[in-house]
């Protein structure tokens, strides 16, 4: 029978804890993940050559709204969990609650004690996952940003379609 893949914070430590105990490297990304292009499919691909296990820190659909607007997510946090999960580079998909502050990712990342952290060249927040990972006994792996459409000029594309 097949693992379910997409989990909770909770069942996540858990699981993470017992990687740990077998020296399983664990890494993390985090994201919206709205709608799936070729550039989610190739950073994951490349997080995952990190070695270990990639779990996807997925944003719940208010996040989603609050970062890329009123008329996002495109996909409820379930659909966009649902595709991830069928991803072989994918371990799990960790479905995050709102969080609200800095603060609120720092414990979380503290709560999973992560290996690794990966983030694209061209994140906003390298400075803020570079500090987590080193507070949680991690380290951050930049890699290169992959150009392609991205999911908010394919939702804007769609828009235009649809006018």
């Amino acid at each position: 029978m097949p693992v379910n893949k997409i989990i909770s914070v909770k069942k996540a430590e858990a699981i993470i804890k017992s990687y740990k105990k077998s020296r399983t490297v664990v890494t993390v990304v985090g994201g919206c993940f709205d709608i799936l292009h070729p550039g989610h499919i190739k950073f994951i691909r490349s997080a995952e050559k990190l070695g270990g296990r990639v779990f996807i820190l997925l944003e719940p659909d208010e996040k989603v709204r609050l970062l890329k607007g009123e008329l996002r997510p495109v996909f409820s946090q379930k659909e966009r969990a649902e595709m991830l999960a069928s991803l072989t580079s994918v371990a799990f998909i960790v479905m995050l609650p709102l969080i609200e502050s800095d603060a609120g990712y720092d414990e979380l990342i503290r709560r999973l004690e992560p290996d690794v952290i990966a983030a694209t060249d061209n994140d906003p927040l390298l400075d803020l996952k570079k500090s987590q990972a080193e507070k949680s006994g991690g380290q951050l792996k930049v890699l290169p940003f992959n150009k392609s459409l991205s999911s908010s000029r394919i939702a804007d594309l769609l828009k235009k379609e649809h006018l």
